[in-house]
């Protein structure tokens, strides 16, 4: 009779932990804290790259990498302003806007790139939007998320959103 008293507390008890733990591996958070990576800005320019190049882009790339995303944002918005051509600054904002995990500004930015094909940035937009959309806890976002990673022309971009379906 203990022993299936002990036998049933067990089962009971790995049910209640694989349960548990499928929960928190899926939920929202975890997979914006496991997945998010901020994207590499291009730091490191040099002389022809830099000429003529926007003082406040400048300074939102020097403030983006030292992960201070609140003046990054200030900055690359004022260059975004001065040329809406300026797809890095635009992409940049929406990623510190991420890093700070504000989805409801990254949302539009990330939306509107992957959307518009004239830039170098659309499978990133569409990675990163897809992510905002899986970590909202709207179980709609879901669907949305699985059709934005759907157009991901990028091999190694795509299968990486793959593993999150």
């Amino acid at each position: 009779m203990v022993w299936k008293v002990a036998a049933a507390i067990l089962v009971i008890g790995i049910f209640s932990f694989l349960f548990w733990r499928n929960s928190v591996t899926q939920s929202p958070s975890y997979i914006y804290d496991k997945y998010f990576e901020p994207y590499e800005a291009p730091v490191n320019l040099r002389g022809a790259d830099i000429a003529g190049m926007d003082d406040d882009f400048m300074l939102g790339l020097i403030k983006y990498d030292q992960q201070e995303y609140f003046e990054a944002i200030s900055h690359f918005q004022k260059a975004y302003e001065r040329d809406p051509q300026n797809y890095t600054a635009r992409f940049l904002m929406g990623m510190a806007y991420m890093s700070q995990k504000d989805f409801t500004k990254a949302e539009p930015i990330l939306k509107e790139l992957s959307e518009d094909d004239s830039h170098l940035f659309q499978d990133q937009s569409r990675w990163y939007l897809g992510l905002l959309y899986r970590s909202d806890a709207d179980p709609n976002n879901e669907e949305k998320a699985t059709e934005v990673w759907g157009t991901i022309e990028n091999d190694s971009i795509r299968k990486k959103a793959e593993s999150l379906y």
